[in-house]
């Protein structure tokens, strides 16, 4: 089924259903199909249990248009968002577009990133290169939320290279930015490395 029909017409309830019955259905000679689902699966690994409340209307910001990156844009376009995306990719900004951004920033533009300061209701997080973290959680709206995706790091004391992967002192640091950590995991989906997937919500 065309994914944005389904999903206009089901809305978000039905995500679940049917990323379950397209992973059932791929078969395993389909070597670029199977690439496609670990995409969808890593995606619904990312937004499960963690209450999002997303509306039709509401302002979303994904960082970061890799695979997860991808289904993100999918998902909140045809949720009904108005979808911003952020890449350090030039190249991929016609690619985000594709996926269903409306919009598509330059991550490495601090200035563009402040113009959208107050805008977001959500902003998704799941990229592995440094970024300007005060310019991105300025986009967020009062009680805004943040959505953070990284690979942890078991042993703080042996970073393989700032700032990813990141361990918990990390996560917990970016709440200093006047945000609330809502929620917090460090979760391993078959057959990946082990993530956090931290909530955040700004100060109203």
């Amino acid at each position: 089924a065309n994914v944005d029909v389904y999903f206009a017409a089901r809305g978000q309830a039905a995500l679940s259903a049917w990323l379950q019955h397209w992973l059932s259905s791929a078969s395993a000679a389909a070597q670029s199909q199977l690439a496609q689902l670990r995409l969808v699966r890593q995606t619904r690994w990312a937004l499960r249990k963690v209450s999002l409340r997303i509306s039709a209307g509401e302002r979303v910001g994904v960082v970061g248009i890799g695979g997860l990156g991808h289904m993100a844009l999918k998902f909140a376009s045809a949720w009904g968002c108005e979808v911003t995306a952020f890449s350090s990719s030039p190249s991929k900004f016609d690619e985000a577009r594709g996926f269903g951004a409306h919009h598509v920033i330059s991550s490495r533009d601090s200035a563009a990133i402040r113009s959208l300061a107050g805008t977001l209701d959500l902003l998704l997080v799941a990229v592995n290169v440094p970024l300007d973290w005060i310019a991105l959680i300025a986009t967020l709206k009062p009680r805004g939320r943040l959505l953070v995706i990284a690979r942890s790091r078991p042993n703080p004391a042996a970073p393989e290279g700032p700032p990813w992967p990141l361990a918990r002192k990390d996560i917990d640091a970016l709440a200093a930015n006047g945000l609330t950590l809502e929620s917090c995991e460090e979760v391993s989906p078959s057959g990946e490395p082990a993530h956090w997937r931290a909530l955040y919500r700004r100060a109203a």
